[in-house]
């Protein structure tokens, strides 16, 4: 996994931090569910290892934004304290960053994964209704274009042929992968497997559910769109709008130099810019992880 926002590369910062790992176990308290994100984001780097790293790196960060803005407030002219406040919420918000990073790559598995899963289902159900055995099914799916799922079929093929029983490697990569869909598919199939329940009925109550739930996650992403779509006329008409008149009339009441005012208006840009983004990766988010 390649750790976002690092000073320095990630072999050198490991070996930075390695005396640090006492406050990677303090914080591994503080954050318990980083352990999880990181085994769902199928990385091998152990959270208090992971913690001490980025505390190290932030600060790493905090000194080199601190230099740059003292350097730039003294051409300014500007008290040097409040060059602190900007190192000190950039640092914090790296962290933060990068304490949810493998949330995020969690959940760009979850997607990828749960994206084709009722195809995947189907297709296993149309195979073994045509008598193939479950081995050779899951084989199959692995050289398939499924994405993810085709990923943990060949990770779960890999461990059959090196000689572990099939129910024990699909429940191996069900414990170990973020999507709730797809791990209770592979627990209905390895139960299915260990009992010796016919799979075909076990396949198609799973189908049926996660059609359900697709039909749910359909209608209530429909209910969401029409507060987004206010939400997004404010952020983007608004209070642009009513940012630009305000700033414009204190301007010219005040006597703002033109360098002050330049800069209140690319602030202010920013600001606008930065929350549209934020609301484009929302809508991102709120689509249903069952469409394809």
């Amino acid at each position: 996994m390649r750790i976002p926002l690092l000073v320095l590369p990630w072999k050198v910062m490991k070996k930075i931090s390695s005396p640090f790992i006492g406050i990677g176990r303090l914080l591994d308290n503080l954050f318990p569910f980083l352990k999880v994100h990181l085994i769902q984001s199928k990385s091998d780097i152990d959270s208090k290892e992971y913690l001490a790293t980025i505390f190290v790196n932030q600060f790493f960060t905090f000194i080199l934004f601190f230099i740059l803005n003292i350097l730039i407030f003294k051409k300014l002219e500007i008290n040097i304290y409040y060059s602190l406040i900007a190192p000190i919420i950039l640092s914090l918000l790296i962290f933060a960053h990068q304490i949810y990073y493998p949330k995020l790559l969690a959940t760009r598995r979850i997607i990828g994964i749960e994206k084709n899963l009722l195809s995947a289902l189907n297709s296993i159900l149309i195979q073994l209704n045509s008598g193939i055995p479950i081995f050779n099914v899951l084989a199959t799916i692995a050289n398939e274009d499924y994405g993810e799922i085709s990923k943990e079929f060949k990770a779960a093929v890999k461990q059959i042929n090196a000689g572990k029983p099939e129910s024990a490697a699909i429940e191996e990569i069900a414990a170990r992968n973020p999507s709730p869909f797809f791990r209770r598919a592979l627990w209905q199939i390895s139960n299915g497997i260990r009992t010796g329940t016919d799979l075909q009925i076990v396949l198609k109550e799973v189908i049926s559910s996660i059609s359900d739930e697709q039909i749910i996650q359909i209608q209530k992403y429909g209910s969401q769109l029409n507060p987004l779509a206010m939400l997004y006329m404010l952020i983007a008409v608004i209070l642009p709008s009513l940012g630009i008149s305000f700033l414009v009339i204190l301007s010219s009441f005040t006597s703002l130099n033109s360098f002050t005012t330049k800069f209140a208006f690319w602030i202010l840009f920013g600001i606008f810019l930065i929350l549209q983004v934020i609301f484009l990766g929302i809508i991102k988010t709120k689509r249903p992880t069952l469409l394809t």
